[in-house]
């Protein structure tokens, strides 16, 4: 069983964003370039601006994580979780980040919705990354698609994603392929 480290734990409000939210075209580029009518993204900023309430909270300790999960407990928010499989991090403006593993202990459940692409401040490449039409075209050869959480749904495309990213968004690059999770 592969470790997985804590990159992100987000408290969220309401339904999730979905591509027509997001503005899938802008000028002359393409955001959300896999669609999807509900996208449980990482990215809070893209919460915020379809007017959900979002609250991340990046590279958490244990205590701090958990003390989320227990707030949200019966209260109308749901809890995301993205996992790395790496302990630690370069964060630029940060340096070396140590990641905590995820421990739910009996008390919680976590259910499994994909990977979403970031960022080392959470910045979403399913999302909120505008692509040109060149772009497009070449993550269309990619063969990735989005499942019904509006997340890459293999680890595989995600990683073949991250690749791509890195090389077309050098301003925002690392990313990184993180699993995201629902918690309850």
């Amino acid at each position: 069983m592969v470790n997985r480290y804590v990159f992100v734990v987000m408290a969220v409000v309401g339904d999730p964003p979905s591509g027509n939210e997001i503005g899938i075209v802008s000028g002359d580029y393409t955001f959300a370039p896999f669609g999807g009518s509900r996208i449980y993204t990482l990215d809070d900023e893209v919460w915020c601006a379809t007017g959900q309430c979002a609250e991340p909270f990046f590279f958490p300790k244990a205590t701090d994580y958990n003390e989320m999960f227990w707030n949200s407990r019966g209260s109308q928010s749901t809890v995301l979780v993205g996992l790395v499989d790496v302990g630690e991090l370069y964060v630029p403006g940060r340096g070396i980040t140590i990641l905590e593993q995820l421990d739910l202990g009996n008390e919680f459940k976590s259910f499994d919705l994909g990977y979403d692409v970031v960022d080392s401040f959470g910045l979403s490449a399913i999302t909120n990354v505008g692509y040109s039409k060149d772009d497009m075209s070449d993550i269309m050869e990619l063969g990735c698609s989005v499942n019904q959480y509006g997340l890459i749904g293999k680890r595989e495309c995600s990683d073949v994603f991250v690749e791509f990213v890195n090389e077309t968004t050098t301003e925002h690059a690392p990313f990184y392929s993180v699993e995201v999770k629902m918690v309850n």
